[in-house]
């Protein structure tokens, strides 16, 4: 399934101001492509090391959250959006076992290297990979008759934008729940001003040939984001943010991440 690219503005509010343009969703969807498709090959490079610690706090949080939650032992129809190269699309197979399981990403090198993952590590598993994009209204083809009731946006900050909660929890049953882990945004802008040296809406990732790619990436505190999500029709029931020690990434500046848990109500 392609990606289809809306023609739409989009408001984008942060810390409750209006940001200071309006910024198309292809010019957000075609910008992330070219970046994440360049960056395919050496996503999983330990050279990324801020990549790596926010995805481990990722998957620590995620597993948590599964192993101590009754709403998610119940749940049979698994969707994770944004799977990248599978590294949580794993985790998901482990322990949600052999429940139906949809794993998207709108990077066909990304979605590659997540079913070689998936081949390599779970050749018994049941897992549907889709090359689509969240903002794209093609993205409801994907939902089972009675929706799905368990949504996992991993590292979403590419795409978590208006368009794409609205397409969410059209995904969704009522009742499911939607686990989305980020970067939080207080340790976002400081890493983005003191390091990066990039404006609030991006981030970089230096390649091993020494050129630089720059995707979306969009960040909340955590009252922002639980805010957008009742907008959206959900009801937060877990909120949390998580730090590596400090040093750990040989930084001054240790990833922070923020989870957010919520249900779908009608």
């Amino acid at each position: 399934m392609q990606s289809c690219c809306l023609n739409e503005g989009l408001d984008l509010k942060t810390d409750g101001a209006l940001h200071s343009s309006v910024l198309l969703l292809r010019d957000i969807e075609q910008t992330n492509l070219d970046a994440y498709n360049r960056l395919a090959p050496e996503y999983d490079s330990p050279e990324h090391s801020t990549t790596r610690a926010l995805e481990r706090l990722s998957n620590r949080s995620v597993t948590r959250l599964i192993r101590n939650s009754s709403r998610v032992a119940r749940c049979d129809r698994v969707l994770e959006i944004g799977c990248g190269t599978g590294s949580s699309t794993s985790l998901l197979m482990k322990h949600l076992g052999r429940r139906s399981l949809t794993a998207i990403d709108c990077s066909r090198p990304m979605l590659d290297m997540a079913l070689n993952r998936a081949i390599r590590y779970h050749p018994s598993a049941t897992v549907r990979f889709e090359e689509c994009s969240v903002f794209s209204p093609a993205c409801l083809t994907l939902r089972p008759k009675n929706g799905f009731d368990f949504i996992f946006c991993g590292l979403c900050d590419p795409f978590m934008v208006l368009a794409a909660l609205k397409n969410i929890r059209a995904l969704c049953c009522d009742g499911a729940t939607l686990v989305l882990t980020l970067p939080e945004r207080t340790w976002a802008l400081s890493e983005r001003a003191h390091r990066l040296n990039v404006t609030e809406e991006y981030t970089v990732f230096r390649l091993l040939s020494g050129e630089s790619v720059r995707p979306f990436s969009f960040t909340y505190a955590p009252e922002e984001l639980a805010e957008r999500l009742v907008d959206q029709g959900f009801k937060p029931f877990c909120s949390r943010v998580e730090q590596l020690t400090s040093g750990s990434v040989g930084d001054f500046n240790p990833p922070r991440l923020l989870l957010s848990a919520s249900t779908a109500y009608s």
